[in-house]
């Protein structure tokens, strides 16, 4: 993504409120695209009648949602790393003819796993009507296929095509959710949502076949990453199932309840973080716009100095100076949004009554709320990890993530309301504090590792 943000960054240096606030807003909807339509699309749907279903079929609806996003997340998450790597690579060399053949490889490859799994759960598994049935599995390989799609986009620069897919697509599946659902409740109003992401699929893929030459009709050459950096593969999927880990533990939990056959929820838990959840989109639009994009000056300017076989003295100005950038760039993402934090955290009582919440899930958003803070460093860290190539130290990280929190949400359901949502605070802080300091470390002996070739 360091591509787009140096673009954002450019209307940055406009320096006019305007352009400030275009590069942000863009910096949010390509950072958290699907996630911000999504509640997007669900808010208008819920003011245009959406409750007329039924309070259970509603919760059916959000459910499904909510289940689409988990796994395909989970699935995806282990391809994700191997192929943008793969992707970066490709570009580093030049090899631009051969990006469209590894986009339609990847979409069949990742496709493929997404039906068999949404296939196989939703036919064997549940009762509901056929119709329902077939409209959940396109629905959960269409927003699986997009997140594909976020990854090649990401090469393409062009954060504008993803700003007019992604608005396109909410105004479709708002549209069409409402004229649907109206006529076939459900079914219809998931449908409605579907066509809005096979929109933005749509939109996504026309741009990748415009922005690069095409060479060949696919190429599965990127699976050898799989196998090739297997850690950095670790490190993807660990962290994805590190974000939802507490939500299964909820789930199957004396809090948890049943939806419809496999499809659980746990109210208390669920709305309250996923409100949370809005939160942090400021701070992953600062990371694409700033954070990302100074840090990435630095490090090209560092291995530059190394190529170059300019002098240490040199090389030792260019890793302080990249070091420097680091610690601005983090310190400058915690004051923009620990304010966001704080304020929502001492406003939580007002948003209570607003948002409709039961007071008994005061207490769970404020903590999720801070917990989420603390995600968007970790994302921060691992993000970092990953430029240098430390994947062994990322997937002991997130693999730490996943076990913490999933034991401490357990303990903190044992422990009772007051606890819930401790569980992820504690993980996402002990990462942080172990992180940080091998981070840093590391950062002061990059000469060192690198001309050594260790993995610090």
């Amino acid at each position: 993504m360091a591509g787009i943000g140096f673009r954002l960054r450019a209307l940055l240096s406009e320096d006019t409120v305007a352009s400030t606030m275009k590069a942000y807003l863009i910096g949010a909807v390509v950072s958290s695209g699907p996630w911000l339509i999504t509640f997007i699309v669900l808010a208008a749907l819920n003011f245009l009648q959406l409750g007329h279903i039924g309070f259970n079929n509603m919760i059916l609806f959000q459910g499904i949602l909510l289940y689409i996003f988990a796994f395909t997340l989970i699935i995806v998450g282990i391809f994700q790393m191997p192929v943008t790597r793969y992707v970066a690579d490709l570009i580093y060399k030049q090899d631009l003819e051969r990006i469209v053949p590894v986009f339609v490889g990847a979409v069949l490859t990742i496709g493929s796993v997404l039906l068999l799994v949404s296939g196989v759960a939703v036919f064997r598994f549940t009762g509901w009507d056929f119709p329902l049935q077939v409209v959940s599995v396109g629905t959960f390989v269409m927003v699986g296929l997009i997140w594909v799609a976020m990854i090649f986009m990401s090469a393409t620069k062009d954060f504008m095509a993803i700003l007019r897919a992604f608005i396109v697509g909410g105004i479709v599946g708002i549209v069409g959710g409402w004229g649907l659902g109206n006529l076939y409740f459900v079914p219809g109003y998931l449908m409605g949502f579907l066509l809005g992401q096979s929109v933005i699929f749509t939109m996504l893929c026309f741009r990748i076949f415009e922005e690069f030459p095409v060479d060949g009709d696919f190429d599965f050459s990127f699976l050898s990453y799989i196998v090739k950096l297997p850690y950095l593969m670790l490190a993807g999927w660990l962290y994805q199932l590190s974000i939802w880990v507490d939500k299964f533990v909820f789930w199957f939990s004396k809090e948890g309840k049943v939806v419809s056959h496999f499809i659980y929820a746990s109210p208390i838990y669920d709305y309250p973080f996923f409100l949370a959840y809005v939160t942090i989109i400021p701070a992953l639009a600062i990371f694409l716009v700033r954070t990302e994009t100074h840090f990435y000056d630095h490090y090209r300017a560092f291995y530059a100095c190394l190529s170059q076989k300019r002098s240490y003295r040199s090389l030792e100005a260019e890793k302080t100076a990249l070091i420097a950038s680091v610690t601005r760039s983090i310190f400058h993402l915690i004051r923009r949004q620990g304010f966001i934090t704080i304020l929502v955290i001492l406003l939580a009582p007002h948003l209570v009554g607003i948002l409709k919440l039961d007071w008994v899930q005061l207490g769970v958003l404020r903590i999720v709320t801070l917990a989420l803070f603390l995600q968007v460093l970790f994302q921060v860290q691992l993000t970092l990890l990953m430029y240098f190539e430390w994947h062994r130290f990322a997937a002991f990280l997130t693999a730490l993530f996943v076990v913490v929190n999933g034991v401490g949400t357990w303990l903190s359901l044992k422990a009772g309301l007051a606890y819930y949502g401790y569980g992820y605070f504690v993980a996402a802080f002990l990462v942080l504090m172990i992180g940080f300091p091998v981070l840093f470390s590391r950062l002061h002996r990059l000469d060192e590792i690198t001309l050594m070739g260790t993995d610090g």
